[in-house]
C-alpha cells in the first residue's frame, strides 16, 4: 500500500512539474509589422493597412493598440523623427480583423501627382505580462497617382485620366537656385546673391521670391521655419524674366562675428492655382568667414575683434568619407579620422602651442557643424557622427 502511494505521489509531482514548466514558458514573441497604402475608391481616400505576421496566437495579446502617423508633404525633419513631431496627424486603433488593421482617411485633398502622403506605423501590446513595441522598418511614401495605378474603381480612373490627359497644360519648370554670400563693407552687413539655373523652358508663371535666414541652428530652413527672417522681393513678377536677384542686409546687428548665419533663397511659382516653392541649398556662414575673404574697414574691424586674443577661432577641413581620408586641413593642426563602420570619429589637435578660442567656427565639407555636435578638451576637438556608409542591414 505504501509503495502504491509513493508511486502515485511521484507521478503527480511529475505532472505538476510539467505544468509549471509550460506555464513559465515566456519566450519572446517573434512578429513583423508591415504597412501598405491603398486607394479607397468608395470614400475617395487612402487605406492605411497594417498587417501582423507571426506564429503566435494573436488572441493571446492584451492591451493592443495600433498607432499610425501620417502627413502630406513632410519636411526632412519630420522624416528624420519618423513622423512623430508636433503637427503630424496620428490615428490609434485597438482591434484587429484577423491579422490586419485598416484605417481609412476619407475625402483626401491632395494633388494627384505632386503631393505625397508619408506614413509610419507601430503596435503596442502585452504578451505573457511582458510589454512589446514593434514598428515598421521604413516610412511609406506614395502619391495618389501611384496608388491609382495599383487600384481599380471610379476614383482611380479619375486620377489616372487627370494626370495623363493634360500633357499640353503648363507644368512646373525644372530649375535650381544657386546662392552665394559676401561681406558688404560699405553697408556694414552682407549680401545674398541668387541665380536661377534653368533645366526647362521658363514659362510666364506668376512668382514671389526672396531670401530666408536665421541665427538658430536648423536642419532644414524653410518659409515655415519659426523665428526665421523672410525677405520678399517684388521687382519681377514672372518666372520667365527672373534670372538673378540680390539683397543687402545693411547695418547688420550681431553679438559675435563667429555666429553662424543659415540662409536660403526661394522662388514660389503659382501653377494651376497652386503654389510650389523651390529652395536653394542651405548656405551657412559667419561674418568672420566673409571678412577673411574681403577687404575694407568693416572686414578689418571684424577680423581684429576675433583675432585679438591670438587663439584659433575657425577650423575648416575636407573629408573623403568613402575612403575615410582627410583631404584638406589648416596649418598647425593634426587631423585624424577613424571608423568602426557604425560611427566616424574625427579629432582635430592644435600644434605649436596654439589654443582654441571660447567660440569657434567648425566646418566639415563646407557645412558648419553646430557646437552641440562636437567637444573640445585640452585643445583637442572631437566630432562624432553616424557612418554615412553604414547600411544597417547586417
Amino acid at each position: 500500500m505504501k509503495k502504491t502511494l509513493a508511486i502515485l505521489t511521484l507521478s503527480l509531482m511529475l505532472i505538476f512539474t510539467g505544468c509549471i514548466e509550460q506555464t513559465n514558458n515566456t519566450d519572446p514573441i517573434q512578429m513583423e509589422v508591415d504597412l501598405v497604402l491603398k486607394l479607397n475608391n468608395e470614400f475617395k481616400g487612402i487605406d492605411f493597412e497594417v498587417t501582423l505576421s507571426t506564429d503566435t496566437d494573436l488572441d493571446k495579446l492584451s492591451e493592443l493598440s495600433i498607432d499610425i502617423y501620417y502627413k502630406v508633404n513632410p519636411t526632412t525633419e519630420d522624416l528624420d523623427y519618423k513622423l512623430q513631431l508636433p503637427g503630424v496627424d496620428k490615428h490609434t486603433g485597438f482591434e484587429l480583423d484577423g491579422s490586419q488593421y485598416v484605417f481609412t482617411l476619407k475625402n483626401v485633398e491632395m494633388d494627384y501627382e505632386y503631393d505625397y502622403m508619408s506614413a509610419f506605423a507601430g503596435i503596442n501590446f502585452k504578451y505573457h505580462s511582458k510589454s512589446y513595441q514593434i514598428d515598421i522598418q521604413n516610412i511609406v511614401t506614395k502619391n495618389l497617382y501611384e496608388l491609382a495605378l495599383a487600384s481599380e474603381g471610379t476614383f482611380a480612373d479619375e486620377i489616372i485620366e487627370h494626370v495623363t490627359a493634360t500633357p499640353n497644360e503648363p507644368k512646373l519648370p525644372s530649375f535650381s537656385i544657386e546662392l552665394e554670400a559676401g561681406l558688404n563693407n560699405e553697408a556694414r552687413g552682407f549680401n545674398l546673391d541668387a541665380s536661377l539655373v534653368s533645366h526647362d523652358t521658363m514659362d510666364a508663371l506668376a512668382i514671389t521670391y526672396g531670401f530666408i535666414y536665421t541665427l538658430d541652428e536648423v536642419v532644414d530652413l524653410r518659409l515655415s521655419t519659426a523665428g526665421s527672417e523672410i525677405t520678399i522681393l517684388e521687382d519681377i513678377a514672372s518666372l520667365d524674366l527672373l534670372e538673378t536677384f540680390t539683397y543687402t542686409y545693411a547695418l547688420f546687428a550681431y553679438e559675435s562675428a563667429l555666429d553662424t548665419i543659415y540662409a536660403r533663397a526661394y522662388v514660389t511659382v503659382t501653377l494651376n492655382e497652386k503654389m510650389y516653392t523651390i529652395y536653394s541649398e542651405m548656405l551657412d556662414f559667419s561674418l568672420y568667414e566673409l571678412a577673411l575673404t574681403s577687404e575694407g574697414a568693416f572686414a578689418d574691424e571684424i577680423i581684429e575683434s576675433i583675432d585679438a586674443d591670438h587663439k584659433v577661432h575657425q577650423v575648416t577641413i575636407e573629408l573623403d568619407l568613402e575612403n575615410y581620408e582627410v583631404t584638406s586641413k589648416p596649418e598647425n593642426t593634426d587631423v585624424d579620422i577613424i571608423t568602426d563602420y557604425i560611427e566616424v570619429v574625427v579629432t582635430v589637435t592644435l600644434t605649436n602651442n596654439l589654443e582654441f578660442g571660447d567660440q569657434i567656427v567648425f566646418k566639415v565639407n563646407e557645412k558648419t557643424v553646430g557646437s552641440s555636435l562636437y567637444t573640445i578638451d585640452n585643445n583637442v576637438l572631437t566630432y562624432k557622427f553616424d557612418d554615412p556608409n553604414w547600411s544597417d542591414i547586417y
